[in-house]
């Protein structure tokens, strides 16, 4: 018997989409209560606030989250430092963290790739799936800004043979694991704060350093 779904009234993360079907309507009934919720408590917070709040948040949902896949699943997570495949693809992030990460390259705090800057500025996600680029914060194969990398790196994770990352012409191939607390606060954000039409980190950023958001 195929599985009902429930029909959802806020655009689900990919990491969402990609398991819900698996889950029974009674699991899903409870993830959108669950969106529903996180979206009234970041809607209490804005700018910088919304974003340090909300990073707090779905760290603790991604470490318990891990926590329970390892258990479940007994695989291991591939990824280790100094491994910066998945940085080579396009970040989606909200006005919040491109406020935020704005608000540290002006004070000093922390700084980018300034010729990859102007190289990916005007760069939808489109455009990043067919012509892989470097984070502009990507320095040494390693995060410049792990204390400020967006929601989306923080919830990113591989499990299996790392060698399936793939950096070229294709897109990244990995298995993933259902990180399902973390990707519920995640939504939660996208309806607190919608995404913008493009909202791929360089243009954010660079909305953000010029306060056209």
């Amino acid at each position: 018997m195929e599985m009902e779904i429930v029909e959802f009234d806020v655009e689900l993360s990919h990491g969402l989409i990609k398991h819900i079907h698996k889950l029974p309507q009674a699991i899903q009934v409870k993830i959108l209560k669950n969106i529903k919720l996180w979206a009234e408590r970041l809607k209490k917070f804005k700018g910088k606030k919304r974003a340090k709040y909300f990073y707090t948040q779905i760290d603790q949902a991604v470490s318990d989250d891990l926590a329970s896949f390892k258990i479940k699943e007994n695989l291991p997570i591939s990824c280790k430092k100094g491994c910066s495949h998945c940085c080579h693809m396009n970040i989606d992030v909200f006005k919040d963290e491109a406020t935020l990460l704005a608000g540290k390259i002006k004070s000093g705090e922390i700084s980018y790739n300034k010729a990859e800057f102007d190289a990916q500025k005007n760069m939808s996600a489109a455009d990043f799936q067919n012509n892989p680029k470097p984070c502009i914060f990507l320095k040494d194969s390693q995060c410049s800004i792990y204390k400020y990398r967006p929601a989306t790196c923080r919830k990113y994770f591989v499990v299996g043979d790392p060698n399936d990352c793939i950096i070229g012409d294709k897109p990244i191939i990995v298995a993933n694991p259902a990180l399902y607390n973390a990707e519920i606060i995640y939504t939660g954000m996208s309806r607190a704060s919608p995404f913008h039409a493009n909202s791929s980190l360089p243009y954010m950023l660079d909305q953000a350093l010029q306060k056209r958001i």
